[in-house]
C-alpha cells in the first residue's frame, strides 16, 4: 500500500493491506548489506503511516506477544513510535479485537518454539563468527572494536543459554536476539575492515561472504607477493575499431522501446591515447518521466582472453560517467562471462576518471571476458582495459583452489 521513510535515513516501512488489518515492516537497508548485514546500537525510529484508521492501533509483534506502540494523529497518517531498533521489525495495526486475540493465542503457543529458534541461531552465529575470527591472518585482518563486541556477545549468549535451560523463554529470546546483534556487528566491522582497500567489494569474490574473509586476506598477501603478468587483452586501449574487431570484441544493442544507444570511439573524452569507447544511450522521449529500463539497451563484450582453467587474473581499467544514468537500478554494470552480472560493479556516477578492479577465475574452458553493459539512460566512457593473470598455478594453491569453486559455495549477492 505505501513505501515510507522514517526518522532515520538508512530505515525504510513498507505497509501491506490485509484483511481487517494493516502489516508494516520497517527494514534498515544498509550499504552492501548483501554481504555482511549490520548495525549501530538500537535506537528510536518515527514514520507516518497513511491511510490507515483513526481508531488502529499499533502492536509489535515480538517472540512471545503483541506490544503495544505508541502513536498520535498527524498531517498525512498515523506516526508511530519504535523504541530500540536495530535491522527488522514486524508491526500490526488494526481495530479488530478477533485479529488481536488471535495473534495473542498464537504467540503464545508457539513461545518455546520461537525462543528456541533465536537460541539456536544465536549459537550457531556465534560458532560460525569465533571460527572465523580466528582464522584471520595479517596485519590490519581484525578491526579494532572486534574482541570487546564479541566478548559481550559471548557473555550476552551465555544469559540466553541459561534462561532457556530454566523455562524462561520470553527472557532468553530477548538476549539471544541481543547476541545475534551484537554478532552482526562483530561480522560486518570484519567485513568492513577487509573491503575497505576497495571502491566495488564485488571486486573480489573472497569479499562476498563472512565465512570467505580468511581466504581473502590470504589471497590479498599471496598476489601482493607474486606481481601480475603481461596484459593478455587485445585492444583494450580502444585506439582501433577495426583491431577490436579482428580480435573478437563485440556489441550487443537491443531494441527496447522508450530508449536507444550507440557506440563509438570518443577522441574528445579519453584517458590516454587518442580514443575512448564511448557508451551512449538516450530516451526517446525526453519529455515523458519514463519507467525504469527492464533491459539493458547496449552492451559490450571484450575480445576474449584464454588462460589456464581456473587461472587468476586482474581486470582492470577506467571509466568515466559524463552527469548521471538515470532510469536505472543498476547504472552501468562492469562484469565478465564468468562471475555474471550479479558480481558486476554497479556505477551509476564517478568524479571523472575511475579505476577499476576484478580479480576473477577463467571457467572450465579457461576463457574469459570482460562485458560492460549501459542499463539505463546516460553517457559512460571507458579506456585502458587489460586483463593480467597472476602468475602461479592455483592448482597448488590451496586460496585458489577454494575461490575457483566459490560459485557452487556461494549464491550471487542479492541485488537492490
Amino acid at each position: 500500500m505505501a513505501s515510507v521513510a522514517t526518522s532515520d535515513p538508512q530505515v525504510h516501512v513498507t505497509v501491506l493491506g490485509l484483511d481487517r488489518s494493516h502489516l508494516v515492516l520497517p527494514i534498515r537497508y544498509v550499504p552492501h548489506s548483501q554481504f555482511a548485514a549490520g548495525a549501530s546500537n538500537t535506537q528510536t525510529i518515527t514514520f507516518v503511516i497513511p491511510g490507515v484508521p483513526d481508531s488502529s492501533e499499533p502492536f509489535l509483534i515480538t517472540s512471545s506477544r503483541l506490544k503495544p506502540l505508541r502513536r498520535k494523529r498527524v498531517a498525512g497518517g498515523m506516526r508511530v513510535t519504535l523504541n530500540d531498533f536495530s535491522l527488522t521489525s514486524a508491526i500490526v495495526m488494526t481495530q479488530d479485537p478477533l485479529v488481536i486475540r488471535q495473534l495473542t493465542r498464537q504467540l503464545a503457543e508457539q513461545r518455546v518454539r520461537r525462543s528456541r529458534f533465536a537460541h539456536d541461531i544465536a549459537t550457531h552465529l556465534s560458532t560460525t563468527t569465533e571460527s572465523t575470527i580466528l582464522q584471520l591472518a595479517g596485519p590490519g585482518a581484525k578491526a579494532p572494536s572486534v574482541d570487546a563486541t564479541l566478548n559481550s556477545a559471548r557473555s550476552t549468549l551465555a544469559q540466553c543459554q541459561q534462561l532457556f535451560q530454566s523455562g524462561d523463554y520470553k527472557a532468553s529470546t530477548e538476549y539471544a536476539n541481543q547476541a545475534i546483534l551484537q554478532l552482526s556487528q562483530v561480522r560486518r566491522a570484519t567485513w568492513e575492515q577487509a573491503s575497505g582497500r576497495f571502491r566495488w567489494p564485488v571486486a573480489s569474490p573472497l569479499l562476498m561472504h563472512f565465512q570467505t574473509l580468511p581466504l581473502h586476506w590470504e589471497m590479498t598477501q599471496r598476489v601482493a607477493m607474486a606481481g601480475e603478468g603481461d596484459n593478455l587483452l587485445a585492444a583494450g586501449d580502444f585506439e582501433s575499431l577495426s583491431h577490436m574487431i579482428q580480435n573478437g570484441w563485440q556489441q550487443e544493442i537491443t531494441s527496447v522501446a522508450t530508449v536507444y544507444g550507440d557506440i563509438e570511439l570518443s577522441p574528445q573524452t579519453k584517458k590516454s591515447g587518442n580514443y575512448s569507447l564511448h557508451i551512449r544511450t538516450l530516451t526517446r522521449r525526453p519529455d515523458k518521466e519514463d519507467p525504469l529500463v527492464a533491459i539493458a539497451p547496449v552492451t559490450v563484450r571484450s575480445a576474449a582472453v584464454t588462460t589456464q582453467p581456473g587461472q587468476l587474473v586482474k581486470i582492470q581499467g577506467w571509466i568515466m560517467v559524463d552527469g548521471e544514468i538515470t532510469r536505472s537500478r543498476d547504472g552501468f554494470v562492469v562484469s565478465d562471462s564468468g562471475g555474471g552480472t550479479g558480481m558486476g560493479l554497479r556505477v551509476s556516477t564517478t568524479d571523472g576518471w575511475q579505476p577499476f578492479v576484478l580479480y576473477r577465475t577463467a571457467d572450465a574452458s579457461g576463457e574469459l571476458r570482460a562485458v560492460f553493459s549501459m542499463t539505463g539512460v546516460g553517457d559512460v566512457f571507458v579506456d585502458d582495459v587489460a586483463v593480467h593473470p597472476i602468475p602461479y598455478s592455483p592448482a597448488n594453491d590451496h586460496t585458489l583452489h577454494q575461490a575457483i569453486h566459490l560459485r557452487q559455495m556461494l549464491p550471487p549477492p542479492a541485488l537492490r
